[in-house]
Formats: C-alpha cells, structure tokens, sequence
C-alpha cells in the first residue's frame, strides 16, 4: 500500500527497527481500530473498499423475505444475517512488516465461501446474477476507502515513531 524510503547514516539500524513493525500488539490494535471501522461502515451498507465499479453503497438484496426469520431489513444492506462471516474478519500477521485483513485460512470452509461469494458475487446456472458483489475485501488494483487509510496510516505511523525514538 505505501513504502518508506530511509536515506541516512543509520539506515541499516533504522531499517533493523521497522523489520519489527507488525507484532502481535500492532495486529490487535489493527483489529480494534481498523477492522472495526470496517464493520462500521459494513454495519451501515456502505462499502469500506474503493472499488474499479465506483459502488459506495452494496447493491440491494434480490429477495430479502427469502431470508430465515425476515432477519434482513431492506436497507441497510449489511452483510449480517447470521454474524458468523464478519466475526471472522480480522486482521492477520503475515510477517514484520506485513499485515493483512479478510477471513483467515483458519476459518470454516462455509465462511470462507459466504466471503467468496459476498466478495465476488455469484451467477446462477443462466447466467444472471444470484449474489450480488458487496466488496468488503480489496481485490488487487482496489484499496480501502479514505476512512480506513486514514485509521491504517495513522496506526502505522504511530508504530513507525515508537520503534525510531526507542533507544
């Protein structure tokens, strides 16, 4: 998402430093404050990826009375209807300069298909649309929207500045 260049005459110690950027602190603050903006804006059917379609809000459900117990209201569309899909988003460790957000590899195989198709949206054996795509997770060329960079940069730029002015 974004690069810091170092020119200095401590660079090697400086890059040293930010090879420990992502630890497990890092990634609960991540999950607190960037995954939960998240499902904030999820909660309220507005989509929390820049996407190449230009959708801000998810696109309405093709047949919500379908839905057990009439659990989904018209609007917002929010992606909950059991809450097991999003309890699964988070954010994952990849190395100590890398983080990720989405469903884990960990996850049930049932949640990981809701995410695909929710993600991706599905088509039906004619061709039509059976499900809609709601991004939630950036697919490559997308990015978060300006809400969610700002909580992300901010955070790592926090991180960025403790491991540069320890001693």
């Amino acid at each position: 998402m974004f690069k810091v260049k170092i020119k200095s005459n401590i660079r090697a110690e400086v890059i040293n430093k930010l090879k420990k950027t992502v630890d497990e602190r890092f990634v609960a603050d991540m999950d607190n404050q960037v995954v939960g903006e998240i499902k904030r804006l999820i909660n309220g059917g507005v989509s929390p990826v820049q996407s190449v379609e230009g959708d801000r809000r998810f696109k309405k459900y093709k047949d919500q009375d379908k839905y057990p117990g009439k659990k989904k209201a018209k609007r917002p569309v929010n992606l909950f209807l059991s809450g097991q899909m999003l309890s699964w988003y988070r954010a994952v460790k990849i190395s100590g300069v890398r983080i990720s957000f989405g469903i884990p590899k960990g996850a049930p195989k049932d949640v990981k298909d809701r995410a695909e198709a929710n993600n991706v949206g599905t088509v039906d054996g004619l061709g039509q649309v059976a499900i809609a795509a709601r991004r939630f997770i950036p697919l490559n060329g997308e990015t978060f929207n300006t809400s969610v960079m700002r909580k992300l940069k901010s955070l790592y730029a926090l991180r960025i500045k403790t491991l540069i002015s320890k001693k």
